[in-house]
């Protein structure tokens, strides 16, 4: 079943200022933080000092994560596929449905966030906001759902399934 959301995925990028400018006088606690891609190499921090240093100097406030960026460093986004790619066979088909069920999971969440949020700072009634944290967590437990408890789960509704399709002998005495 495929998820009913679009999505865009956003790079998370690492602030100039606060992530790397901030340990100039302690490079040492850089140290590794970012990989170089062709050789695979961990970089020391003062690397990564000067890396810092020569983006700030071109403009960025933030360290680019992705070639799709904009021109303070952030990215522009990019559009995830409705449908994980078709898989055969029962354990490709819970693989597939885990794969859409976390996507609705992700989407619940932050709609069951901001709506939290959103009832806590207009300080509405208790009632309200008790149902709201209820529905956070939720939308919490759903999200942090393991692919073996997910898996488990839907052979046991299966089984229900197929159970429930058993026909019943009528055991009453008919008077």
């Amino acid at each position: 079943m495929p998820s009913k959301y679009q999505y865009t995925h956003f790079h998370t990028p690492l602030s100039i200022q606060e992530g790397i400018l901030e340990f100039a006088d302690d490079p040492r606690a850089l140290d590794d933080l970012y990989i170089e891609q062709r050789t695979r190499r961990r970089l020391p921090g003062e690397v990564v000092l000067a890396m810092g240093q020569a983006l700030r100097d071109q403009g960025f406030t933030v360290v680019p994560a992705c070639d799709n960026h904009d021109e303070k460093g952030l990215c522009l986004g990019h559009p995830v596929p409705m449908d994980v790619p078709a898989t055969t066979g029962e354990p490709g088909d819970y693989l597939q449905a885990y794969a859409n069920y976390v996507i609705d999971a992700v989407h619940d969440f932050e709609k069951a966030y901001l709506s939290l949020q959103r009832l806590e700072a207009a300080d509405l009634d208790a009632l309200s906001i008790s149902a709201a944290r209820a529905r956070y967590k939720e939308a919490t437990a759903a999200l942090a759902m393991d692919f073996d408890t997910f898996a488990a789960r839907q052979q046991v509704a299966q089984d229900l399934d197929a159970a429930m399709r058993l026909p019943v002998k009528d055991t009453s005495t008919a008077a």
